[in-house]
């Protein structure tokens, strides 16, 4: 009787493997799809970077409402809705074309975000779910490289369709009808597959969160003073994501600003940029096993920080994209590093900052704006001094991490 139940979660796993590469597919899309908005509403940099904007603000909104949904509906059910709101968000652009109006591309992209924030809620514990809990660890890294294969593939898709010269609508349309086309698919066979309902663990974290809600909610707090480590963690991950969708955002303007280039080749140096964000994931991963989290995630900030400087001050095109593109290395493992860094030493409190660290993604709504309002007011160029400084911050937070870590381990060794 074990064989086909655990038969189901293997179908139930290769089933959600799609979610992970979507929504990183679609998140490295959203950058190439700025230029070409920019483009065709003839927008200044700091307006085309609401795309990103209306892009987060949607897990500010509905990233903590999703748990519940969850709780309501189950795993399956919210992964289906997931899929589908995507679609209609997708879908929503044919409209956007032909009433000519930018509000309505975002409108667009907010539910877009809106079914993507679905499906990474749900689909991140279900995965965990499905199978022996000590592989846990294992299946979730697995289905997370797809999102990086979703980073890199994304390029290649928009030089056959999304960046082709002529009709810049009518390519958005063609793009994202046919990712429409895929996501109905997917949440149909998500629909009629036998995906194991999990109820044994769903009552466990229902009973959970109802055992959480009945407690006082001063108990459920962390303030400053309590782990000060908890929460500079959550502004360096709120200015990590910021900075991660900045240099996406501007990747290909910065490109074509140095070079003749058309947008489909520049969309090629894009392409590289995320595979070294795919190969530094792995990287990073193994050589945490013998590099300490904080000296790691300094080296890395402070690498990124002299890409910047080196890409907006050398005089040689190809060496300052060569720069930029490296800064894709860097961010890496920052988010991961950064996120279980700032839990340590929260015990039972854990579930709380999870939740604290998970809002900091919203940071991705703001810095591009930040950048954007720079460009406009002085120049591409210098607009990436925002990033630059981001990546300065991450470095204090670095060496904090590391003079916290020293503090803790003198306490232990004076502990009789």
């Amino acid at each position: 009787m074990g064989h086909p139940q655990n038969s189901n979660h293997q179908l139930a796993f290769f089933l959600i493997i799609p979610a992970f590469f979507a929504w990183g597919l679609i998140v490295s899309l959203n950058a190439l799809l700025i230029p070409q908005l920019q483009t065709l509403f003839h927008l200044d940099y700091a307006t085309s970077m609401l795309v990103q904007s209306f892009y987060f603000a949607a897990y500010g909104f509905f990233a903590i409402p999703m748990t519940k949904l969850i709780l309501k509906i189950g795993y399956q059910q919210t992964i289906v809705f997931g899929f589908a709101i995507t679609a209609l968000g997708c879908i929503s652009f044919i409209p956007a074309s032909y009433f000519n109006y930018y509000i309505v591309y975002l409108i667009g992209i907010f539910i877009i975000s809106t079914g993507v924030v679905m499906l990474e809620v749900a689909s991140n514990p279900y995965v965990s779910l499905l199978g022996q809990p000590e592989k846990s660890s294992s299946r979730l890294t697995f289905a997370q490289a797809f999102t990086g294969a979703g980073f890199v593939a994304a390029p290649l898709l928009a030089t056959l369709f999304l960046l082709k010269p002529g009709n810049i609508a009518h390519h958005i349309n063609i793009t994202y009808s046919l990712l429409a086309i895929a996501l109905l698919l997917l949440s149909t066979l998500a629909f009629i597959s036998p995906m194991p309902a999990l109820h044994q663990q769903f009552k466990i974290k229902k009973s959970s969160h109802s055992d959480l809600s009945s407690q006082n909610k001063a108990q459920k707090r962390i303030n400053f003073k309590e782990s000060p480590r908890l929460w500079l963690g959550c502004l360096a991950l709120f200015i990590d994501c910021g900075l991660e969708m900045s240099i996406s955002s501007f990747l290909l303007r910065f490109i074509q600003s140095l070079t003749e280039i058309s947008t489909a080749q520049a969309a090629h140096h894009v392409t590289l940029f995320w595979l070294l964000f795919l190969a530094g994931r792995f990287a990073g991963g193994a050589l945490l096993h013998y590099i300490r989290s904080p000296i790691l995630l300094g080296l890395l900030a402070l690498s990124g920080s002299s890409c910047i400087a080196l890409a907006i001050t050398t005089h040689n095109p190809h060496y300052a994209i060569a720069f930029m593109l490296i800064t894709g290395l860097c961010n890496s493992i920052l988010f991961p590093t950064i996120f279980s860094e700032a839990l340590k030493g929260l015990g039972k409190k854990t579930p709380t900052g999870s939740a604290y660290l998970s809002t900091a993604i919203t940071g991705g709504a703001i810095t591009p704006l930040l950048q954007g309002l720079f460009a406009d007011v002085f120049s591409l160029h210098s607009s990436f001094l925002i990033p630059l400084i981001s990546y300065l911050a991450i470095f204090s937070y670095a060496l904090y991490l590391h003079y916290d870590d020293k503090q803790r381990q003198n306490l232990l060794s004076q502990t009789p």
